[in-house]
């Protein structure tokens, strides 16, 4: 919450082995989690974590990457 403001998620997408979160808006002093459940359909060996991305719809040349399971990200985007 920020000043009393809930950020929104707009809407979601799966497009194959990516999760695609929307929201309008993520002001940089705003602390934001979006967790999910993800299941898996086949049983493979070895897995590991895919990474993260962060960028603003509008300028998605300029973005942030981590390969971890929990990310934090401490980015302005507006």
């Amino acid at each position: 919450l920020l000043l009393g403001k809930q950020i929104e998620l707009k809407r979601y997408e799966v497009d194959g082995r990516k999760v695609l979160f929307y929201f309008d808006e993520i002001p940089s002093q705003c602390m934001t989690c979006v967790k999910f459940h993800a299941y898996r359909e086949y049983i493979i060996g070895k897995t590991a974590p895919v990474p993260v991305k962060v960028y603003d719809y509008y300028e998605p040349g300029g973005y942030l990457q981590h390969g971890h399971r929990m990310v934090t990200v401490v980015w302005g985007l507006h």
